[in-house]
This record gives structure tokens, sequence and C-alpha cells, in this order.
């Protein structure tokens, strides 16, 4: 767990980082809810069975809604040097809508943009 810890705090950088940016724009960030939540709720009374394969779910995900009260669901993910590029392209595949891209370095965006794609929303933090 002790390992897992800088990770979800540059999550929760990343989380407020966008918090500010999309208030600025004339949005309400409604929730912010982390991986451990998200999976407690997908999962929620469900029997596993062996060889079943589990879903991949983002760090974090943000629910804003528009000047207009749309909302929107966006996915949070950190990415370090570490992730190689196939999993930045399952991680990519595997999320809906919107997903902001939260890297440790210039480098690591290089790597987030040539493996989820050119128009990839990347934020360094």
């Amino acid at each position: 767990r002790a390992a897992f810890l800088p990770h979800y705090l540059r999550t929760m950088d990343a989380c407020l980082a966008l918090e500010k940016r999309f208030e600025a724009r004339g949005f309400d960030v409604k929730s912010i809810t982390g991986e451990n939540q998200l999976i407690r709720e997908n999962f929620a009374g469900k029997v596993f069975k062996k060889g079943r394969v589990v879903p991949k779910f983002p760090d974090a995900q943000l629910v804003v809604a528009g000047p207009d009260g749309v909302r929107e669901t966006i996915n949070v993910e950190y990415v370090t040097k570490s992730y190689t590029p196939q999993m930045i392209r399952e991680k990519a595949a595997a999320f809906t809508g919107p997903t902001v891209w939260a890297v440790d370095s210039h480098a690591t965006a290089a790597k987030v943009t040539a493996n989820a794609g050119s128009n990839a929303d990347v934020i360094l933090v």
C-alpha cells in the first residue's frame, strides 16, 4: 500500500488542477471519485468466477456540470515513466468518454500522446 500512496496523491493533484480548470471555464465539479470507490460500485453484489476478465478503471473520475447544466464524466489516469506503450493503449481502449492523462514528465506526455492518440488531453502534475 505504501508504494501506491505517491500514485494516489499525484492523481488527487491532477483532480484538483482539473477542478480549477473546469471552474475557470464555468463548469461546476459535482464529484471526484477514486478508483477504489469506482471498483466497489461496479462490483457490488457480483460473484466472481475463475477466468473472469476484470475491466480496467481510471484512477479517478470527475463529474462536471457545464453552464447549461449538462453533466459529463471525465476519466483521470495518472501515468508514470514505468507505463509501457501497451499499458497506455489498453487503458485508452478500455475507457469510455473523455480522459485526461496526468503525467509525471514531458517524456511521459509524449509517450501518452503517441499511444492514446494525438488529441489526448494531457496535464503535467
